[in-house]
């Protein structure tokens, strides 16, 4: 390729030894950003890429500009960031555990997944992999749903899977749980036991190829595994 160039925020800056730009005829179309803000990015027959880019970075400055009734994202109230309109905060006092709110899971749709090829018709040429796609989700889907107590507890497998506090014939203690059907013995070692594995730290393997075991919590109170030490 004859040109490069790297975008910045407020222009085009050609690189190092880049030859002259070459001409490419390009169609013009217009464009329509956020509120209202309007521009049409192709220069025509015989426009250059350089021209068509600075059209683009031009409309991308307006968009951002019309974003916020305020302004540019640069004039912002004090406090105020960009991040704030992405990923807004979540304020939880000291000693309050966070608790998701999160809405009911969808039920699956009926439709064959072809349903989205509305907003572009020319998927059809590919209907029967979408089709194909979409009947191996919703097996799955429907796997967890009768087997695993439906997605949303299906996600929280970290709650029983690994290191976890736990019970176990009225002790506390810490569970240790890993799927590994096709393993044939699965142990516990660390700095805990001088990565040497005693009897009770070896797994139990269940029928669902699920290795278990429990370490109660040691006389005094304290884990059988301390804090922050390395395990393996």
């Amino acid at each position: 390729m004859a040109f490069s160039a790297t975008r910045f925020a407020n222009g085009i800056k050609p690189l190092k030894n880049a030859q002259a730009p070459i001409r490419v005829p390009v169609r013009s179309t217009p464009v329509k950003p956020v509120r209202g803000a309007s521009l049409v990015v192709g220069a025509g027959e015989g426009g250059s890429v350089v021209e068509v880019l600075k059209q683009e970075n031009e409309l991308l400055k307006r968009t951002l500009g019309a974003f916020t009734e305020e302004g540019p994202l640069d004039s912002l109230p004090e406090g105020v960031s960009a991040e704030d309109f992405w990923s807004p905060a979540v304020e939880v006092a000291d000693g309050v555990e966070m608790v998701d709110e999160l809405g009911p899971i969808t039920p699956i749709p009926s439709h064959d997944g072809t349903e989205c090829f509305k907003w572009d018709q020319t998927l059809w040429t590919k209907a029967d992999h979408f089709r194909y796609r979409w009947n191996i989700f919703k097996n799955i889907r429907n796997a967890i749903d009768q087997n695993e107590g439906g997605f949303n507890k299906f996600t929280q497998g970290y709650k029983y899977y690994g290191l976890n506090r736990g019970t176990h014939e009225g002790k506390q203690g810490i569970w240790y749980r890993e799927w590994a059907p096709g393993a044939k013995a699965l142990c516990l070692v660390g700095e805990f036991n001088n990565w040497n594995p005693s009897d009770v730290h070896w797994g139990i393997k269940n029928q669902f190829g699920v290795f278990e075991l429990f370490m109660p919590d040691k006389p005094d109170g304290t884990p059988a595994i301390p804090h922050r030490t390395k395990i393996e």
